[in-house]
């Protein structure tokens, strides 16, 4: 994929690419520790008025975090960066996967 591929050109553009479906890794730990809820999910954000964006040069800056530690990734040169700011809604997703089942 290159940056093309990802970066908006017009409203229209940003605002069909922030429609596009999206997929994030739901887990939910149980009063024990062990997992409860383990779940892939699968949304569309609707309704989408993009008031603005801009692409340009961007800085990077990675927090080291426990739980998260995407810090610790080689980051070996940032091509652009994005910044849209839009009004959308984001309805309620759907399983793709429960891992627990």
């Amino acid at each position: 994929m290159n940056k093309d591929d990802t970066a908006c050109n017009d409203p229209d553009d940003c605002a069909a690419k922030l429609a596009k479906t999206a997929v994030n890794l739901k887990l939910i730990p149980s009063v024990t520790g062990k997992p409860q809820i383990a779940e892939l999910v699968a949304f569309e954000m609707t309704n989408i008025t993009v008031k603005g964006f801009w692409r340009g040069r961007a800085r990077l800056h990675l927090v080291p975090h426990v739980n998260a530690p995407v810090a610790d990734l080689p980051v070996r040169r940032i091509v652009e960066g994005q910044h849209i700011i839009a009004d959308l809604s984001l309805p309620y997703g759907r399983v793709v996967h429960d891992y627990l089942a």
